[in-house]
C-alpha cells in the first residue's frame, strides 16, 4: 500500500467585483484562447460564446447590453462543438468558474489569467464581509440578544429603558446595512 499526498484542486471562486462591460469582453477572450489552445481543431471548429442573463442569451460581448444594462445574474460559456471548455458564473457576492475536459495545469494557468480582473475591480466591503460572515452573524444574534434582555429587564425596573433602544438600533443598523451590500 503507497501513501501519497492528494493534489490540491485549482481554485475555481473569485471575490465580488464590479465588473464593466470591457473586463467581460476580456474574460471572454482569455476563455475563448484557452479553448483554442485546449483543443486545437483543423476543421475550422471555432469556439462558441454564450452569454446567458436573465433567461436571455446572446452571443458576443457586444449584444449583452441589449438584454440587460446591469445584471448580477451573468453565465458566460465557451464551448467547441467536440467539448465544453470553460464556464464562468457570475453571482451577487461571487463569481465561480467552472471547467469541463482541462487538465489542473491548464486550469492554474486559466484561473491566474483571470484574477488580475477580479483584483482590479474588487468590491473590498463585500468581500471583508464574506471573509467575517460567521463573526458578524454571532454579533447580530448577540445585539438581538441584548435588546430582547434589557426589553425584559426595564419591563422589571431593573434596566434604563433607553438601553434597549441603544441595542435595537445597533442591531437594525448593521442588518441594513449587510442586507444592501
Amino acid at each position: 500500500m503507497t501513501i501519497r499526498t492528494k493534489e490540491a484542486e485549482p481554485p475555481t471562486q473569485f471575490p465580488p467585483a464590479r465588473l464593466f462591460l470591457e473586463d467581460i469582453d476580456e474574460i471572454v477572450r482569455v476563455l475563448v484562447e484557452t479553448a483554442e489552445t485546449q483543443r486545437p481543431s483543423d476543421d475550422g471548429d471555432k469556439p462558441k460564446v454564450t452569454l446567458t442573463t436573465k433567461g436571455q442569451v446572446c452571443d458576443t460581448v457586444q449584444e449583452l447590453p441589449k438584454i440587460a444594462k446591469k445584471t448580477i445574474d451573468l453565465l458566460v460559456e465557451v464551448e467547441t462543438q467536440k467539448w465544453s471548455i470553460a464556464s464562468v458564473q457570475f453571482y451577487r457576492y461571487s463569481t465561480h468558474l467552472r471547467f469541463y475536459g482541462v487538465s489542473t495545469s491548464e486550469q492554474l494557468i486559466l484561473f491566474h489569467k483571470l484574477e488580475p480582473i477580479f483584483k482590479r475591480r474588487n468590491r473590498w466591503l463585500a468581500s471583508l464581509v464574506i471573509s467575517f460572515t460567521t463573526f458578524i452573524v454571532t454579533l447580530l444574534m448577540l445585539l438581538a440578544l441584548a435588546s430582547v434582555a434589557t426589553l425584559i429587564f426595564s419591563l422589571i425596573k431593573r434596566a434604563p429603558p433607553g438601553l434597549h433602544y441603544v441595542f435595537s438600533l445597533l442591531t437594525v443598523t448593521i442588518a441594513s446595512l449587510l442586507s444592501h451590500k
